[in-house]
């Protein structure tokens, strides 16, 4: 919460069954300032405010600031902490925030694993059930030899416990009831992170391959799909926006050469029946006959159209205005290299957002790109990648021009960037039950953008890995995400055989 200078707050403090909590009179609560530039918190922001006997609460001239509510750790009887409380005081009128307190409860997290090695280093957290999925629950991670997670403050719910190793082991208990004043258990086995190989023979037989890539024996994208996307696979810019899109719509993005349609290709089409097919790119990109050969290929039951601008970067404009009607976050990366829209196109499926070329080099965003960005509703913006990719004149222009606030995601190289997109997008998102990822060459990009709309309807990041290792980096973030299983997108001549043991570097 935000308290202007000489703020005053007051409210009242009850219990689940709405009467005054036993003995809370005389305990104290506690209004900590925080600061989001610093990890901890000097014992100064804290104030301290003690509770009347009839539950009641109150403190006045409070500094300016962002606010954090908890009962001070010693009143362990009762629990509860609030973050981002939404106030608007003054000096003159309290603002009234009423809260539950609850009886603490603990749920103590066991790991078996017989055959894992011996010295592994452990870490868990507790992940809560809500409608969007299992979301995790602040500051319950710790290193697993502690044995029970500090959580004093779980409120009545369903709970589960995840423990990652190394980042190559991994494993989930099953959910766990947790009623007011509950004292409970679960127990974690944990399993190696499984990998798996998504290729073909070559670029167009994977893009195929990841196209028809089935989950307990069910295609991901089933046949009679609403619309499946084409683009060249001979040349990338045309196709990096392309992901998002066909993920957004719920089709999959299969390769061509630019003057003749793949038998695979042309296969998978057949298997799919899309109602409708959007090639992307113009003439140069996706010849006429290609275009005609699919629509023999499809008979009269598909559409077949073509989505291209006078570049690459009207081209992507022309995407994300073909498939969003609106969009609440775009996705902003260079068009004159791949490895930071490869990864993005991952991100932005996972936020249902477009993604956008610029030329990063300009000292300032294009008229079309923000004309594009005010007709999608767009309330923020990410850059993907850094200063010497997108510059700072586009960043700047594009918040100042669009009136939307605007974040960048962007490491020392293509993988540091890929793996800022997991933990920016993906670490405060709802998790599967059983995360996936997926894994393509971050020096060419062809399997990458096959592998792209895969992600998107996996609902999974995208990352990208040299050809023979996995960053440390990579293992650490796919660690914290609770990976549990990998796709390998393309064959051994592109990720050596050392990337299916996720071997690092």
């Amino acid at each position: 919460m935000t308290l202007p200078l000489g703020s005053a707050i007051a409210g009242v403090i009850r219990d689940s069954s709405g009467g005054v909590p036993d003995g809370i009179g005389g305990r104290w609560v506690q209004l900590i300032r925080t600061d989001p530039l610093r990890e901890w918190n000097d014992p100064e922001d804290r104030t301290e405010v003690r509770i009347s006997e009839d539950g009641s609460y109150s403190a006045t001239g409070l500094l300016s600031g962002n606010y954090s509510l908890e009962f001070a750790r010693s009143d362990s009887a009762w629990a509860q902490h609030i973050d981002a409380l939404s106030l608007t005081a003054n000096g003159a009128v309290p603002t009234q925030h009423d809260f539950t307190a609850y009886r603490p409860s603990d749920l103590t997290i066991n790991s078996d694993c017989s055959h894992c090695p011996p010295d592994l280093y452990t870490s868990t957290r507790v992940e809560r059930a809500t409608s969007d999925g299992w979301v995790p629950v602040p500051d319950s991670r710790i290193p697993m030899w502690q044995g029970s997670v500090p959580s004093v403050s779980l409120e009545p719910g369903v709970y589960r416990g995840v423990v990652q190793a190394a980042g190559e082991w991994i494993g989930t208990s099953g959910p766990v009831t947790i009623n007011e004043g509950d004292f409970r258990s679960a127990t974690v086995s944990l399993h190696r992170l499984v990998t798996q190989r998504v290729a073909g023979a070559d670029r167009y037989d994977t893009s195929a391959a990841a196209s028809s890539f089935a989950v307990d024996g069910a295609p991901v994208f089933a046949p009679g799909v609403a619309v499946a996307f084409i683009a060249s696979g001979t040349n990338y810019p045309d196709a990096l926006s392309a992901a998002p899109a066909a993920a957004h719509l719920g089709g999959p993005l299969l390769l061509t050469a630019p003057g003749s349609l793949p038998d695979r290709t042309s296969a998978e089409l057949r298997r799919l029946r899309p109602k409708r097919v959007v090639v992307v790119g113009g003439p140069a990109s996706v010849t006429d006959d290609v275009v005609a050969r699919i629509g023999d290929v499809l008979g009269q039951d598909s559409l077949v159209e073509r989505v291209a601008g006078a570049d690459r970067f009207a081209t992507s404009r022309a995407i994300a205005a073909f498939a969003f009607e609106r969009a609440d976050q775009a996705l902003i990366v260079t068009g004159t290299r791949f490895p930071d829209a490869l990864t993005a196109g991952g991100a932005a499926a996972k936020v249902d957002a477009p993604v956008l070329l610029v030329d990063g080099n300009a000292s300032s965003v294009d008229g079309n790109t923000v004309d594009l960005l005010k007709a999608l509703h767009a309330t923020s913006a990410r850059i993907v990648g850094g200063t010497a990719a997108v510059s700072s004149g586009i960043e700047s222009s594009v918040s100042a021009r669009s009136q939307i606030p605007v974040e960048r995601s962007a490491g020392d190289d293509r993988y540091a960037t890929a793996d800022r997109v997991g933990w920016d997008v993906f670490t405060s998102a709802p998790r599967a039950t059983d995360q996936t990822a997926v894994l393509a060459l971050g020096t060419n990009f062809p399997d990458a953008m096959s592998g792209g709309a895969l992600a998107g309807r996996l609902d999974a990041p995208l990352i990208i890995a040299p050809s023979s290792c996995v960053p440390n980096s990579t293992i650490a973030m796919m660690s914290e995400l609770g990976i549990a299983r990998v796709l390998i997108i393309g064959g051994p001549a592109g990720l050596s055989t050392a990337v299916d043991t996720l071997q690092r570097c």
